[in-house]
Formats: structure tokens, C-alpha cells, sequence
């Protein structure tokens, strides 16, 4: 007889063979089917449109440049610059000769000015009839000792790093020799000064005597004529500079601007030659003859042409999309120089970053229009999920796209040109797709991990707290307690396994003891699989089942 203390109707066993709940893949379920929804999305759509635009040069990674295209000090020093003349003008020694002036010429070859030191002293001695020192005031005689002093000395133009990145040698010169920076003085003042600056000069001494008594210098009006050449300096080196941004900034604001103009046409354009040719296969059983099916494939292309047609009539309409999108696409081009310089005066950016840079603020603004407009009038939640979905497709197209553009320039020294391109397209179609699916699942559940975070923060900030106020007796008495409490949970575990052991031998024993009734054989046989954690519908409950099994 079994121990009556041992409940033989339990399901111990059965529980330990539930499924692990670290085998649940909906996290991984919930990944792909955002990736599939990217997939079946317009993605693919827009995807090919942008590597179109590439192609025709409308934004391309090679027309991106390391550290962007405008220039900045910190990036002339780490070597970088925006072409090979700012690099050369940049680089080029110190020559006195270069901020002598020289006479202008045409496109033509033609001379329109001369603005050499000579030539303009010998100006100023036709054009006056008494000249006077312009730093101590006194008469000066129309010969060879008078000379035309830089007052902002040729090597501190020079030495302005600002005035030899954004200005060329001829606009250097020209500045040097302005009549807001030369001044008539005796000769031999000119060849004390040398490169000194103004105010460098006049306070040097020698023989204990400083340049303001040896030349007896008029310091209010050597102060002003330095601060006016200072300023006319500073402003004309600034406005070249503004000059090159403003240039650049347009540039890149047209360029962004036409690219998206053609992506309008051609997401419009590709929107009905996808619909016509998605129809047409759709039925494309369902045509029994071949000459059916050329008839009807004749009729797609020319209800595309139609509705093409159709589109570009509807020009009122079509203008104002495309003159939102143009103006869209220049004032993104503008902004994007403008944070692409500010972020250059601080950290050099390479070229695919700026390329990816440009495309994901071009989608940022893109977004920004959305969330303002709502054309579609989605719910707040709804709609904020859109703008982020747009902003980071636009980000992960681009990645994939400039990824794409690396894997077939190393391809293609190994394979064949169209193989490496469709190889590089699909890796890129892939990168782009699972970015932005992983990126999107990890906004949309981004509350959860910042609440675990709080959850881990809360409990290290209370660990640190118990350390800083509980002593290291109480500390290791709490710890003896725990393994004591351990201790008793696995004495309790084990009793309980072997309890539950002791409980299926006995059905066991119950279920092959031939002494009993086939009948009770069969009902312990039944109590020993359910025990044992075997489905129910793999067990055999009684004689109709066993006939059924074995002679069916």
C-alpha cells in the first residue's frame, strides 16, 4: 500500500517543465515586425530616390568635404581646408614683396590700377603741394627719404591667420597697401619700425630713450592713425570671411534646394508607375493569352504617361509643392553650413559625417514642418511618432547610403562594376532598414529602460547610503543571518524534491505491480505520466484509447 502521507495526485513535475520565460522572443518579434513595416512602407521607395539624387550629383558624398565647406582656424591647423588655394595661400612663406602692391590687372590682361608703394608716393607728391610726417607732423621733402609706412606692419598682416585663410595674396596686398593702412613718414623712422607694430615701436628705447623722444612722435595721433588701420583691417579681413560663408552657405543652400525639387518630381513620378505596374501584376494571371497581356502591359505605360501629364497640368498645385520643397531644401542647406562652421571651430568633421549630418538635419526639418502643419491630422501621440520615424529614416538612409558607397568602392577593384553596385545597394537597403527599426524600438520602449536605470540608480544611491551608516558588525551579522536563511531555503528545496521522488516511485511501483487489477494498473499508469509531466494528449486514459492507439 502507498504511504498515505504522500499525495500521489500532484503536479510538481509537470510545473518544472513549463517553458523558461528567458526563451520569450517577443522582444526580438516586436523588432522585425517594425522592420517589416519599414520594409512594406514607402522605405524602399525613398531609399532609391535618394541614391537617384546621389547619382545626379545633388548632394552626393563627394561633394562633402572634411571639416565641411567653409574654413575655420582650428581646421587650417589640423591641416584641413576646403580646396588646395586655401591651403596654398595658407601655407605660403612670408615675402615682403607680396604686400608692396602690384599692378592690377583685367580677365583680359588688361591694366585697370596700379597700387605699388611707388606709385603711390609718387601720387601723393603730384597731388600735394607740402607733405607732412604723418606721425610727428612735421614738413617732409619730395624725394627719396620720404617713405609710405605700413602702419599695420606687412609681417602682422601676415601673422593675421584669419586674413591669410579667408583673403588670397592679391587681396592681402591690396589691403596692406589701402590708404587706411600707409602713412608718409621720414625714411629713417620707416626702416626703424620695421615689423614692429606701431605702439611696439614708439614704446622701444634705445640709449635709454624711447622711439616717442628720439622722433619727437605725436602719440594721439600715431594712437588714432593705429586704431583706424586696426579697424580697417579687422573689418576687411571680417568681410572676406563672411564673404566665403555667405557663398558657401547659398551654394549648399541651392544644391539642397534642387535636390529637393527632383525628389518631389520623382517620389510623385515613381508613385504612379509603382501603382500602375503594382496593378498590373496583381492580374497578371488572370490575362490567359500572351497578346492579352502585352495589350494590357501597353495600356499601363500609357496610363502612366497620361497621369504624368495629368500631374504637370495640375501646375498651380505642383508649384506650390515645389516651391515649399525648394525653399525648404535652401534654408536647410543655409543652416546646416551655418552649425556645420560652429561645430568645426571645436572638432574637425570628416566627410561622411557631413554628408549624413546634411541629410539628417534636411529630415529634421522635414519633421519640424510636419509637427507644425499636421496635415493628417493625426493625435498628438501619433503624430510625434511620425516626425520621429521621418527623422530617423532620414538619418539611417543616409548611413546606409554612405556605407553602401565605401563597400562598393572596395568592391569594385574585385568585381565586376554592376555586381559590386548591386551587392553595395543591398547591404545599404539592409543597414538603412534594421538602423532604423532598431532605432525605433528603442525609442518607443526608451521609458521603460529609463525607469530599470532609475530602478538600478535608486538602489546604488541606498546600497551606498546603508555602507556610509551601517558599521561592518551589523553589516556581517546581517550577512550570517542571510546564509543561515539560505541555508534553510535549500534544506526545504531538497526535502521537497525528494518528497516528490519518493511520490513517483510509488506510482511507479503502483503502475507495474501485477498483483493488481489491470483496471488500477492503468488508473496508477495514468497518475505516474500526469506526475511525471507528460502532455495529456500523449497519454493513453483508458482501454478504448489503447485499442484505438494500437489497432487503428
Amino acid at each position: 500500500m502507498p504511504d498515505s502521507s504522500i499525495d500521489l495526485k500532484d503536479d510538481f513535475f509537470k510545473r518544472l517543465n513549463t517553458k523558461d520565460d528567458y526563451s520569450n522572443n517577443d522582444n526580438l518579434n516586436e523588432f522585425w515586425k517594425i522592420l517589416r513595416e519599414q520594409i512594406s512602407s514607402d522605405f524602399i521607395q525613398k531609399f532609391g530616390i535618394q541614391v537617384i539624387l546621389d547619382k545626379m550629383r545633388l548632394g552626393n558624398l563627394e561633394q562633402f568635404k572634411d571639416g565641411g565647406d567653409v574654413s575655420t582656424i582650428r581646421n587650417a591647423e589640423n591641416g584641413v581646408f576646403v580646396d588646395l588655394d586655401h591651403k596654398k595661400q595658407y601655407e605660403k612663406e612670408f615675402n615682403r614683396k607680396d604686400y608692396e602692391g602690384r599692378i592690377i590687372k583685367d580677365d583680359n590682361g588688361r591694366i585697370i590700377g596700379d597700387n605699388r608703394l611707388a606709385k603711390q608716393r609718387k601720387e601723393l607728391f603730384k597731388n600735394n603741394k607740402s607733405i607732412s610726417d604723418a606721425y610727428t607732423g612735421k614738413k617732409l621733402t619730395k624725394d627719396g627719404t620720404t617713405h609710405m609706412d605700413h602702419i599695420t606692419s606687412a609681417k602682422n598682416i601676415y601673422n593675421n591667420k584669419k586674413a591669410r585663410l579667408f583673403m588670397s595674396d592679391n587681396d592681402r596686398n591690396d589691403m596692406a597697401v589701402s590708404s587706411s593702412n600707409l602713412a608718409p613718414i621720414d625714411g629713417r623712422m620707416n626702416q626703424s619700425k620695421g615689423e614692429y607694430t606701431l605702439n611696439e615701436w614708439c614704446a622701444k628705447e634705445r640709449d635709454g630713450h624711447s622711439n616717442i623722444e628720439r622722433f619727437d612722435i605725436n602719440t594721439e595721433q600715431s594712437n588714432s592713425l593705429q586704431k583706424k588701420s586696426e579697424k580697417f583691417i579687422s573689418k576687411t579681413v571680417n568681410a572676406h570671411a563672411r564673404k566665403e560663408f555667405f557663398s558657401a552657405a547659398t551654394e549648399r543652400g541651392f544644391q539642397q534646394a534642387k535636390r529637393k525639387m527632383y525628389g518631389v518630381i520623382l517620389y510623385e513620378i515613381s508613385n504612379i508607375v509603382l501603382e500602375e505596374i503594382s496593378s498590373f501584376i496583381s492580374k497578371w494571371c488572370s490575362y490567359s493569352k500572351i497578346t492579352d497581356k502585352l495589350k494590357k502591359a501597353r495600356l499601363v505605360f500609357l496610363r502612366i504617361n497620361q497621369r504624368v501629364f495629368q500631374r504637370i497640368r495640375n501646375i498651380k498645385e505642383l508649384l506650390e509643392e515645389l516651391f515649399v520643397s525648394v525653399s525648404t531644401g535652401f534654408l536647410n542647406g543655409v543652416l546646416s553650413t551655418i552649425i556645420t562652421q560652429i561645430k568645426n571651430n571645436f572638432l574637425t568633421t570628416i566627410q561622411s559625417w557631413n554628408k549624413i549630418f546634411q541629410d539628417g538635419f534636411s529630415s529634421f526639418i522635414q519633421a519640424v514642418k510636419i509637427w507644425a502643419t499636421n496635415p493628417q491630422k493625426l493625435a498628438k501621440k501619433d503624430l510625434f511618432t511620425s516626425v520621429q520615424k521621418i527623422v530617423v529614416a532620414g538619418i539611417s538612409t543616409s548611413i546606409g547610403i554612405v556605407l553602401g558607397e565605401k563597400l562598393r568602392s572596395a568592391l569594385i577593384n574585385i568585381l565586376p562594376t554592376y555586381l559590386s553596385e548591386i551587392i553595395s545597394d543591398a547591404v545599404a537597403v539592409l543597414i538603412s532598414g534594421c538602423l532604423t527599426a532598431l532605432v525605433i524600438y528603442s525609442l518607443k520602449h526608451f521609458g521603460h529602460a529609463i525607469q530599470q536605470f532609475s530602478k538600478i540608480l535608486n538602489d546604488s544611491i541606498n546600497s551606498i547610503k546603508i555602507g556610509l551608516t551601517v558599521t561592518a558588525s551589523e553589516i556581517n551579522l546581517a550577512y550570517q543571518t542571510a546564509v543561515l536563511k539560505i541555508d534553510d531555503s535549500y534544506s526545504e528545496v531538497l526535502k521537497s524534491i525528494k518528497t516528490q521522488y519518493e511520490k513517483l516511485n510509488k506510482l511507479a511501483e503502483l503502475a507495474h505491480d501485477m498483483n493488481k487489477l489491470a483496471s488500477a494498473q492503468l488508473s496508477f499508469s495514468v497518475s505516474y505520466a500526469e506526475t511525471s509531466g507528460v502532455s495529456d494528449t500523449n497519454i493513453l486514459h483508458n482501454s478504448d484509447e489503447i485499442s484505438k492507439y494500437f489497432l487503428e
